[in-house]
């Protein structure tokens, strides 16, 4: 839902669509593995016939054990100077995961001192009831437009194939710690056929007029899709 060690493309994750594809910069990569680690070099090419308008990214992934650390960082002209630590592995059933940023000053100028931005969840995955379970908590950095609060919780379940039927049951919970705004958001589908789903859900908001996830208020909202094939509408 959140992934603030992302230092490289251009849009944020979108909480209620987070396996969407997102804008990235052109740039060029360079991996190399040593053993069964990686190491990754990307040049961030804004303008190519001013060197010093390309930024670099530096990046390096450790296996450690069953865990995976990532350390690396982003300096480009005219942007805040980023460093970032990730880091994956399980823990009995469930799939932990991390991610820290320090970077000084904003992208926006507004301040100029050391800013921290972390988030941590997990995941559970139970695939002979095909159901999965993904919970994550964001401290936002000061000064990042992408979100106005400093504190966020966000939640899922996804129960596909209901007892082995063409029905799925959805829910996602989003919600602003800081200035206590929310939104639960539960789905159904049904498989028709091989390639054509229908699906009914609504967007119910909470908290006061003009917070993040109610801007009118309590004011819910309903939806119906079908998607055929590759297409949706």
């Amino acid at each position: 839902f959140f992934s603030p060690a992302d230092v490289l493309n251009l849009v944020s994750i979108d909480p209620e669509d987070p396996t969407a594809e997102r804008e990235g910069p052109v740039s060029l990569k360079a991996q190399v593995p040593f053993g069964q680690h990686n190491a990754y070099l990307y040049l961030i090419a804004n303008d190519i016939l001013h060197p010093a308008e390309i930024g670099i990214a530096p990046k390096v992934e450790l296996v450690i054990g069953g865990y995976e650390l990532g350390l690396g960082g982003l300096y480009q002209k005219g942007l805040a100077p980023k460093a970032m630590v990730t880091v994956t592995g399980p823990l009995g059933d469930l799939d932990l995961f991390g991610e820290a940023v320090v970077q000084y000053g904003s992208d926006y100028g507004i301040e100029d001192r050391w800013l921290f931005s972390g988030s941590a969840g997990a995941t559970y995955l139970n695939p002979d009831w095909n159901l999965l379970l993904c919970c994550q908590y964001f401290n936002n950095r000061a000064g990042d437009l992408a979100y106005t609060g400093r504190h966020y919780l966000a939640a899922s379940a996804s129960w596909s194939k209901i007892f082995d039927s063409d029905v799925s049951l959805s829910l996602l919970y989003l919600a602003n710690l800081a200035d206590g705004s929310g939104m639960v958001q539960p789905s159904i589908s049904w498989a028709l056929l091989e390639h054509a789903t229908l699906s009914l859900g609504a967007r119910l908001p909470y908290g006061e007029a003009g917070d993040e996830y109610a801007p009118m208020g309590l004011a819910p909202g309903f939806w119906i899709g079908a998607t055929l094939g590759a297409g949706k509408f």
